[in-house]
């Protein structure tokens, strides 16, 4: 197999499997070295979960996000497994300096990134986490607060609720190229 190394920026791909409109992405690509990832989720890629078509079109999207991120000195890494394992231990076997990924709206995204969190921060060196964007137009957490607190019931409400939260943030470019993936073979 074959590992990274001077790894100083994890991008944790999730649902925005592509360059543009990924803020977490042109973020990153301000370190030396960049390592984007996608986790095949055991949990959630799996038969009782996921339909043939909905795993047929994510794996469509990961060999396309594979090949822009080569066209751009780059390449997917993907693995299979948990995320709550996979996702601290190669931040300490890379020694990676800052991670990077969205935020999540689903109950479950939210659990699994809360533990993620939790394992990072017991590093002997934990990383900087960066959550610049949600995969939504709207902050829902923004508009919760536009909202006083609660829901709208309604979409007329909602429609209320967005008039005042003020304008969708525009789409973030693609990064035109992205540092380097050092690699070093091992046994």
């Amino acid at each position: 197999s074959q590992l990274f190394s001077m790894a100083s920026a994890l991008v944790w791909f999730r649902r925005a499997l592509r360059l543009h409109d990924n803020a977490a992405l042109v973020e990153a690509c301000k370190a030396a070295t960049v390592v984007p990832l996608f986790v095949i989720d055991s949990h959630v890629f799996n038969e009782e979960r996921m339909g043939a078509n909905r795993a047929g079109f994510i794996l469509e999207c990961l060999h396309d996000l594979d090949e822009a991120l080569r066209s751009r000195n780059s390449r997917l890494v993907v693995i299979t497994g948990d995320p709550v394992e996979i996702v601290p231990t190669l931040v300490k076997e890379l020694d990676v300096s800052d991670v990077y990924f969205e935020r999540e709206t689903e109950a479950y995204a939210r659990q699994r990134d809360e533990v993620v969190l939790a394992h990072l921060e017991k590093l002997e060196r934990p990383p900087k986490i960066h959550t610049p964007s949600w995969p939504t137009l709207w902050d829902p957490e923004r508009l919760l607060a536009v909202a006083g607190g609660k829901p709208p019931p309604t979409m007329q409400s909602f429609l209320g609720v967005v008039s005042r939260a003020g304008r969708v943030a525009e789409p973030v470019a693609a990064p035109s190229s992205l540092p380097p993936l050092h690699e070093l073979a091992t046994s």
